[in-house]
């Protein structure tokens, strides 16, 4: 009664559960109170729900809340809750000899919302086991990848036993993990990864070498939304029919691509064309397209006037696109490529004006690096096998088939930054590759590849593991 007085609310809590029931739910914790704890526990153990936080803004907004006005340290809005019961167990341990083990899903050691949850471990933890099951199906029920991780309250002696279990070894996990296992210390502002004397040889040449793409001058932007796909994306028979009708419909018809139509190296073009009704440049003095001059393409699109009303992308009229501060750029030379490419990395050069629609992304020089970087040096990079070897160091895959190529990942890649002498080998490289693609010879590619790996002072050994690791 006296602890009821103190807080009414817990007492409320208190009354509503039944603590002989074996299946009812507490809706509290309180250590002290239920077990006598008050120094803290000695072991905190596992499994906690994996929900995505970005998902509770739509479905639990006050629980989304209250999650980040509730102090955590590893809390990101685009994280997931698991990362709070790290932070939770931790704050339950009792210092010094307390030890945490979790089972969670593997993506915060490389992926951007994790980055907290990394540091957090790096600066207030003693991680003392770090087992990355990878692919390897833990289970049956569940399609996450996963990975064990326990430390200790307690101070950091930055050695911490890490292994990637890459065969089925469940059965005696123990002694796989005595013979394999590796010592590494992990940092404050670095993803966590696993790799063995090669991979480390490989990622620190890269690194070393190259420049990431964040620290370019460079301009990284999505596709066109249009909102409505069915009216504003119209085949060549469609187009031709809408010019010939009024040849001034020409003006604002562009060329598009979708993100299943770039390859490596290339695009097959489906022949489809964009009503490029956009909403103008404020800060160019660009006007929005007033559709009433464009009597024929507005005929056309008030057969779906209906949705083009009622759609969330449009400008400020219904028959406008969606205001794109980087409009301009799609008439530019530009890297384009799909942001789901599941067989690999596939970056491919235009220089025919192409738009590309939601689904795909664009690359563009800024004023700085205009002129002084070849477009054609950076898609051979960006294509070449130590890109995605790269990537599978310090970033995290969206699922066993591969990445989602958004902005993040790309920025981390490192490229070197090279005169424009050595640039234009690259580009008659290139250029010998894409003539060699006709004929089905793979020579220039052979040439490419070998010009990469000697920027990047790869030897034999680590030339012959890049290729069989992406096998």
């Amino acid at each position: 009664h006296e602890w009821g007085a103190k807080n009414d609310t817990l007492a409320s809590k208190l009354l509503a559960w039944n603590p002989f029931d074996q299946n009812s739910v507490a809706p509290f914790f309180d250590p002290g109170w239920m077990f006598d704890v008050h120094d803290g526990f000695d072991i905190v153990i596992g499994n906690p729900p994996y929900i995505q936080l970005q998902s509770l803004a739509k479905s639990a907004k006050e629980l989304q809340k209250s999650y980040q006005e509730a102090g955590y340290k590893t809390h990101d809005s685009m994280g997931d809750m698991y990362c709070l019961f790290y932070e939770l167990g931790y704050n339950l341990l009792k210092w010094n000899t307390g030890i945490l083990s979790y089972i969670t899903s593997n993506k915060w050691m490389r992926a951007g919302y994790g980055k907290r949850l990394r540091d957090f471990f790096a600066e207030f933890t003693n991680p003392l086991l770090l087992i990355d099951f990878a692919g390897q199906k833990v289970f049956d029920t569940a399609t996450v990848d996963v990975n064990i991780l326990v430390f200790r309250k307690s101070k950091i002696n930055l050695r911490t036993k890490s292994i990637t279990i890459t065969e089925n070894c469940l059965s005696y996990l123990g002694d796989y993990i005595e013979q394999n296992a590796l010592n590494i210390h992990y940092r404050v502002d670095e993803p966590w990864v696993i790799l063995n004397t090669i991979e480390k040889s490989i990622k620190e040449k890269i690194e070393s070498i190259g420049t990431p793409l964040q620290d370019w001058d460079i301009r990284i932007n999505y596709g066109i939304k249009t909102g409505f796909n069915k009216a504003f994306i119209i085949n060549s028979e469609v187009k031709d029919v809408l010019v010939k009708k009024d040849p001034k419909s020409a003006e604002i018809i562009r060329p598009i691509l979708r993100g299943r139509d770039i390859k490596r190296y290339g695009f097959d073009w489906a022949n489809l064309w964009l009503l490029n009704v956009h909403n103008g440049l404020v800060d160019k003095g660009i006007s929005p397209i007033d559709i009433n001059n464009y009597p024929i393409i507005k005929a056309f699109l008030d057969n779906y006037y209906p949705k083009l009303l009622v759609r969330q992308d449009k400008g400020i009229t219904p028959y406008n696109l969606r205001s794109c501060a980087y409009m301009e750029d799609f008439d530019r030379h530009k890297i384009i490529w799909a942001e789901l490419a599941r067989t690999g990395n596939s970056f491919a050069f235009d220089d025919n004006g192409f738009y590309c629609l939601a689904g795909a992304f664009i690359l563009t020089f800024g004023d700085n690096d205009n002129g002084k970087f070849s477009y054609k040096y950076l898609v051979s990079l960006l294509n070449h096998p130590t890109t995605l070897l790269y990537l599978e160091y310090v970033y995290s895959k969206l699922d066993s088939t591969g990445w989602q190529w958004k902005k993040e990942p790309i920025e981390k890649i490192p490229i070197p930054r090279i005169d424009i002498t050595k640039q234009n080998q690259f580009e008659s490289l290139y250029d010998e590759y894409i003539n060699a693609l006709e004929k089905e010879k793979i020579e220039a590619l052979v040439e490419i590849d070998k010009s990469i790996f000697d920027l990047y002072c790869f030897n034999s050994k680590e030339r012959s593991f890049t290729f069989s690791k992406l096998k």
